[in-house]
C-alpha cells in the first residue's frame, strides 16, 4: 500500500470511531439506543468480536434498523480486519444516510483495504463533495485508488482538480500526476509536468533521470544524454550509469566521450574485450594517442589477443605508419587486406598483391580484395609496358 495512503487511510478510520460513538441517538427507540451503548463499550474495551455479536444479534431480530447499527457494525468488523464484512455494513448505512461524509469516508476506506480500487476511488470523490471543509487529501486518496485500479485517466481527472483547488500543492500530488502520465503514455504532458518540478526542484537528481527516459520514449537521445548528464554532476555516478550514458554518446557517434564513460566504469583493470571495446572507440573518434596506450596495455596483458593485434594493425594504417603495418605479426583477413593497402602505399606492388590474394580467400573480404587485384593488375601491366617502352627507346638512340 502506498505509505502517505495508508496514514490517510489511518485518519479516516479515527475520524469514524469517533463519529459513531458521537452518534445521533434522538432518532432512536430508548431499546435502541441501549444497544448501541452496549455494543460501543464493547467497541471501547476491544472486545470487536462481542460488539459485532451485539449489533448482529439485533439485526436478526428487526427489519428497519437505523444507520447506526451498520456504522458501528462496520466500526467492529473493520477492527476484525474483516474488510469485505465492513464494506457491506458501511455500503448499507450509507444507503440510509446518503449526505453523511463520515460514513461515506469509512465506506471508501474499506473499499480500498478490500482491494475493490475503482468502486473506492469514486466513493473518495464523493466524500469530498459532502465534505464541508474539503479536505484535499480525499481527492488525492481517490487519485491514488483510481492510480492502483490502473484507471489512469480518472486519477488524472481527480489530481487536476486537487491542484486546481487546493492553494498549495504538495510534491505526492504532483509526482502521481506524473505517473499517471507516463502509465498512459502522454510523453509530452509528463515532460511539460516533470518541467515544472524541476522549476521547483533543480537538484532532485531523481527528476533528471526520469527526464532522460522520457526523451528516450521520444527518441531524442542527445536531450537523454544531457539530462543523464546533470544526473552524474548531482550524484556519484554509478558503473550502470556511465554505461547507460556511453550508450546514449556511442548512438550519437560520439565514440571518445563514450568511451571515457565506459573507462570510468570498467576501472583500472578492465577485461580483454572491455579493452578491445575501449581502444576501437578510440579508434573511430581519432583519438589515436588514447587508441595506442590502451592497445598497447592490452597487448602487454594479452599479447596473444587477435582482435587487439588488429586493431593495432587498423591504428597503424590510419597513422599512415605503412610499414609498420607489413612488420605487424598480427595475422587474420582484416590484416592481409590493410598489409595490401599499405604495400600499396608504399610501391610495393608485387607485395601488395600477395596480401590481397590471401584476403580474397575470405568471403567477408573477397569482393574488394579482387577490385583492388585488378587495378593492381593494371597499374602492374602498365608498369611493365613503361619499363619495356624505355628500354625500346635506349636500344633505338644507342
Amino acid at each position: 500500500m502506498h505509505i502517505l495512503s495508508a496514514v490517510i487511510l489511518m485518519v479516516f478510520l479515527c475520524c469514524l470511531s469517533v463519529s459513531v460513538l458521537a452518534a445521533d441517538s434522538s432518532k432512536m427507540s430508548y431499546r435502541q439506543n441501549k444497544i448501541i451503548y452496549q455494543a460501543q463499550k464493547a467497541l471501547e474495551v476491544g472486545d470487536a468480536k462481542q460488539c459485532t455479536r451485539i449489533v448482529l444479534q439485533y439485526l436478526d431480530e428487526h427489519e428497519a434498523t437505523p444507520y447506526q447499527f451498520y456504522s458501528l457494525l462496520g466500526t467492529c468488523q473493520y477492527q476484525l480486519q474483516d474488510f469485505g464484512a465492513a464494506t457491506k455494513a458501511f455500503a448499507t448505512a450509507f444507503s440510509l444516510e446518503t449526505k453523511n461524509a463520515e460514513i461515506s469516508s469509512a465506506l471508501a476506506t474499506s473499499l480500498y483495504l478490500h482491494e475493490d480500487y475503482a468502486a473506492a476511488g469514486q466513493q473518495f470523490a464523493i466524500t469530498y463533495q459532502l465534505s464541508a471543509e474539503k479536505d484535499p487529501q480525499l481527492l488525492y486518496q481517490s487519485a491514488v485508488a483510481f492510480y492502483m485500479a490502473q484507471d489512469f485517466r480518472q486519477a488524472v481527472t481527480a489530481l487536476k482538480q486537487l491542484l486546481k483547488e487546493s492553494n498549495a500543492g504538495d510534491s505526492s500530488w504532483n509526482e502521481l500526476l506524473l505517473s499517471c502520465y507516463l502509465e498512459l503514455k502522454e510523453w509530452t504532458e509528463a515532460q511539460q509536468h516533470l518541467q515544472q518540478l524541476l522549476q521547483q526542484k533543480p537538484e532532485h537528481e531523481p527528476y533528471w533521470r526520469l527526464l532522460a527516459q522520457l526523451y528516450l520514449q521520444q527518441k531524442d537521445y542527445q536531450q537523454a544524454a544531457f539530462a543523464m548528464e546533470i544526473v552524474s554532476r548531482l550524484q556519484p555516478s554509478d558503473a550502470e550509469d556511465l554505461k547507460f550514458l556511453a550508450g546514449l554518446y556511442n548512438y550519437l557517434n560520439v565514440p571518445v566521450r563514450a568511451a571515457d564513460l565506459l573507462a570510468q566504469a570498467y576501472g583500472p583493470a578492465p577485461l580483454p574485450q572491455q579493452v578491445e571495446e575501449l581502444a576501437g572507440l578510440y579508434l573511430r573518434g581519432y583519438d589515436y594517442s588514447k587508441a595506442m596506450t590502451m592497445i598497447k596495455q592490452g597487448l602487454e596483458r594479452w599479447p596473444d589477443s587477435a582482435p587487439l593485434g588488429s586493431l593495432l594493425t587498423q591504428l597503424l594504417y590510419q597513422q599512415g605508419r605503412y610499414q609498420d603495418v607489413l612488420k605487424s605479426t598480427a595475422a587474420g583477413s582484416e590484416q592481409s587486406l590493410l598489409k595490401g593497402y599499405a604495400a600499396w602505399h608504399l610501391g610495393e606492388w608485387t607485395e601488395a598483391r600477395k596480401f590481397f590474394l590471401q584476403a580474397a580467400n575470405d568471403k567477408q573480404y573477397r569482393t574488394q580484395s579482387r577490385h583492388a587485384l585488378e587495378v593492381l593488375e593494371l597499374l602492374l601491366q602498365a608498369a611493365a609496358e613503361d619499363a619495356d617502352g624505355r628500354q625500346s627507346y635506349a636500344r633505338f638512340h644507342q
